[in-house]
């Protein structure tokens, strides 16, 4: 890709920011699994992730459309960093408890939703539009590759040395990924709008709760209503699958396995954001639809055939269709919305797709508490567990939908 290095650092900011947030994100969960022996303790966690994001991403959207995306990245990592050292405190002198990592998750979530948002946007500003898949999927390894090394370096430091260590990595990660969104600073190649550098004092907030603007373009737009369907199924089912994953195997094998478990879905789709980088026609190979119906697949054989090989190979599966989707899915949000709306579009997909997750996360740690006072499960091959039976409800009740929501879009877009 001749003529983006500006795009490098950003690319390089973002995954250390990842990986110390997956890092962190996975040793608060352990550490509530642990201290609160509870489900819905840890499904709690992520509940608080989505939520306060969800309230405000009209004016993440608002903030990010009008005002420099570089500033906006340097400013929430310096926050999220200072956030994050008085949870380090709080820690050190033993005061830790529900109530501040609550606090500390629903501040981080709004940071990232600020950050997430503004890379996207920066993206497309950066790349040619015939390198974005290849970007996307550089993009897509930046996700990928914390969510291969998170799970089993979070289960070892926090196994064997503890919280602290941890929140002590993802301090650095902070200094390493505010050092990057400072490169950007010294990159001409940026594309800006005359409204990309508004001040406070002229925001205009009756502008942001709705953006009529930004509502009646999707309304008008076929092939973005269909998007933000897709959306919204498919953050229910990922969501609802995701979520489960750990204390499934932490209830019924062990922390390692979960680890292990979570780790072979991050190297798959390590592997598949490597692949389609480097031969991004790949992508446009492979039909949307085929990779939905295997995402659900991978989960409900999972949970049949009781097998740690055949689980890993389940994960990998699910993992590596999931990955590709995202990818297709980034290409086609920047390639379609208007470049003056990328913000705001943008927070509105992301709108739906919190409320989605807030939805199940809500739901699944209600659920699996009751599922857990059963003593059986349904399984085709070995001991079954009540978990089983949420697996397969939720591929019954969403996947359907999902797949009529995703063969609509594509006739929409013709078929791509």
């Amino acid at each position: 890709m001749k003529g983006i290095n500006g795009f490098y650092p950003l690319w390089i900011g973002i995954a250390v920011s990842i990986f110390g947030s997956e890092l962190t994100e996975f040793a608060f969960g352990l550490w509530l699994l642990e201290k609160q022996m509870s489900v819905t303790a840890y499904t709690n966690m992520y509940l608080v992730l989505v939520l306060p994001a969800f309230l405000l991403m009209p004016l993440v959207g608002y903030v990010i459309d009008h005002y420099d995306k570089r500033k906006v990245l340097l400013l929430t990592e310096g926050i999220a960093g200072l956030a994050l050292a008085i949870v380090l405190i709080f820690n050190h002198f033993g005061y830790l408890n529900n109530i501040v990592v609550y606090l500390y998750i629903a501040l981080t979530s709004v940071l990232t939703a600020l950050q997430i948002d503004c890379y996207s946007t920066l993206v497309f500003r950066l790349v040619p539009a015939a390198s974005l898949n290849r970007a996307n999927s550089l993009g897509s390894l930046s996700d990928s590759l914390p969510q291969m090394l998170a799970p089993i370096i979070g289960a070892f430091l926090f196994s064997h040395y503890g919280l602290g260590i941890v929140l002590t990595i993802d301090l650095l990660t902070f200094m390493i990924s505010a050092f990057a969104a400072g490169l950007l600073f010294r990159v001409s190649a940026v594309q800006f709008l005359p409204h990309d550098d508004g001040t406070l004092s002229k925001l205009n907030w009756k502008a942001i709760f709705p953006d009529i603007g930004c509502a009646r373009l999707v309304k008008a737009s076929s092939k973005m209503t269909y998007m933000i369907a897709y959306t919204f199924f498919k953050a229910i089912l990922v969501g609802g699958a995701l979520i489960t994953i750990v204390p499934y195997f932490t209830t019924y094998f062990s922390v390692a396995d979960a680890g292990y478990m979570m780790s072979i879905g991050g190297v798959s789709m390590v592997i598949v954001s490597l692949i389609s980088a480097w031969r991004p026609s790949i992508l446009r190979r492979t039909p949307l639809l085929v990779l939905e119906f295997l995402f659900a697949a991978g989960f409900v054989v999972l949970t049949q055939i009781k097998n740690i090989y055949v689980a890993g190979a389940c994960i990998a599966i699910s993992f590596i269709t999931m990955r590709i989707s995202i990818i297709k899915m980034q290409t086609l949000w920047q390639t379609t919305v208007p470049k003056i709306y990328h913000g705001r579009v943008f927070a509105l997909r992301n709108l739906v797709k919190t409320f989605s997750s807030f939805i199940i996360y809500l739901i699944t740690g209600i659920v699996l508490d009751l599922l857990l006072a059963q003593e059986e499960g349904w399984a085709i091959w070995g001991q079954g567990n009540p978990m089983d039976l949420y697996f397969i409800g939720i591929t019954l009740l969403i996947l359907p939908p999902l797949l009529i929501s995703t063969r609509r879009l594509l006739v929409a877009i013709g078929g791509e």
